[in-house]
C-alpha cells in the first residue's frame, strides 16, 4: 500500500518518476535523482536516502530542491528551474502559469493546471501597445507605415525568441517530456510565447505602469537600435521634418570639390528654396549630403551635433 506522501504525487508524474528511476532513456545521474525523490515521497529521511544511494544528505536535499522548483525537468537537467530568469513575478501561481506549455498538461491531467496561452494573448496585446506608444513618441515625424514596420520588427517571433533566450525563459518552461526531447526549450515559437505570457503575468502582477516600465527596459537596446538606424538616414528625416511644417522638399547643392580624385572632399549645402539649412563635408557627395542634412536637423533641434 502506498504511503499518503507517495499518493500525493500525481499519478502521471509518479509514473514518469518511476520510469526515470529505472534508468530508461535517461542518464544514470538523473535516474539516481528520481529514485531519491521517490524515496522521499515514501517518507525516508535525507540521511536514509543518502545511505541507500551512496550520497551525502546535503546532496539529497539539493536534488529534492531541484524537483520542487523545476519538476521533472529539474531532475532531468540536473539544475533548478531558470536561476537566470530576469522577469520576476511576485505571485508564484501566476509565475508558473506563465511558463506552463500546453504539452505539460497532457502528461499531468490529474492536476488542476492551465496552459500559458491566455496569458500569452494578454502579453501580446500589452506588448504591442507599449511598443507602439514608445515608437510614436520617439519618432514624431515617421509615417504610419514606417512605424508599423518598426513595431513588427520588435515584436516578431524571431526578435522575441532571441530576447527570451537571453532572459533564460527557455530553461524555465514547464514542458511535456515529448516536447522536451524534441528540443522544445530552444524552439523560437515556445520562447516567444513564453516571453509574451510572462509579460501578461507581469501586467496582472504589478499593474500597467510598473509593467510598462519593465517592458521598456527589456526592449531598450532594441528600440535604441532603431533610433540609430533611423538617424543614419538624415536626408529622409530632414525631408519629413520640412514637409511636416508645410515646406518643399530640400535640395542639395555641391558648393565645392577639393583635392585629388582619391581623396576628394565635397562640401554640400542643404537648402529649401534659397535658404541654407545646413552644410556638410564628406569624401563623397552622398556623405556630404547626409552631413548637410544632419547639420540642418541639428539647427532645427531634431538631431544632435556630433
Amino acid at each position: 500500500m502506498k504511503s499518503p506522501a507517495r499518493q500525493a504525487i500525481a499519478e502521471a508524474e509518479r509514473a514518469e518518476l518511476e520510469r526515470m528511476a529505472s534508468g530508461h532513456g535517461v542518464m544514470p545521474s538523473a535516474a539516481t535523482r528520481a529514485r531519491a525523490v521517490l524515496m522521499a515521497a515514501d517518507g525516508l529521511t535525507p540521511t536514509d536516502i543518502a545511505q541507500c544511494l551512496s550520497a551525502s544528505a546535503s546532496t539529497v536535499r539539493r536534488w529534492r530542491g531541484w524537483y520542487q522548483t523545476g519538476g521533472l525537468a529539474g531532475l532531468l537537467n540536473g539544475r533548478p528551474r531558470s536561476p537566470r530568469l530576469a522577469i520576476a513575478i511576485a505571485d508564484p501561481a501566476l509565475h508558473r502559469l506563465a511558463l506552463t506549455h500546453r504539452s505539460y498538461l497532457h502528461e499531468h491531467q490529474g492536476e488542476p493546471l492551465e496552459s500559458n496561452e491566455r496569458l500569452e494573448f494578454l502579453g501580446d496585446a500589452f506588448l504591442g501597445l507599449v511598443i507602439a506608444e514608445e515608437l510614436y513618441r520617439r519618432f514624431p515625424v515617421e509615417a504610419e507605415g514606417r512605424l508599423t514596420e518598426m513595431r513588427s520588427r520588435l515584436v516578431r517571433t524571431e526578435t522575441l525568441a532571441e530576447l527570451a533566450k537571453d532572459l533564460g525563459v527557455g530553461e524555465a518552461l514547464y514542458l511535456g517530456r515529448g516536447e522536451e526531447l524534441s528540443g522544445g526549450r530552444s524552439k523560437e515559437r515556445n520562447l516567444a510565447r513564453g516571453l509574451e505570457a510572462l509579460i501578461g503575468a507581469l501586467l496582472l502582477d504589478q499593474g500597467h505602469a510598473r509593467a510598462k516600465k519593465k517592458v521598456l527596459r527589456l526592449f531598450a537596446s532594441l528600440v535604441e537600435g532603431l533610433t540609430d538606424e533611423t538617424a543614419k538616414d538624415y536626408k529622409s528625416l530632414l525631408q519629413q521634418q520640412v514637409q511636416a511644417h508645410g515646406g518643399r522638399s530640400p535640395s542639395y547643392l555641391t558648393v565645392s570639390a577639393e583635392g585629388p580624385d582619391h581623396t576628394k572632399r565635397f562640401t554640400v549645402e542643404a537648402r529649401v528654396d534659397d535658404r541654407v539649412l545646413g552644410s556638410g563635408v564628406g569624401q563623397s557627395k552622398r556623405k556630404a549630403e547626409q552631413e548637410a542634412a544632419r547639420a540642418a536637423l541639428a539647427a532645427m533641434g531634431v538631431a544632435r551635433s556630433p
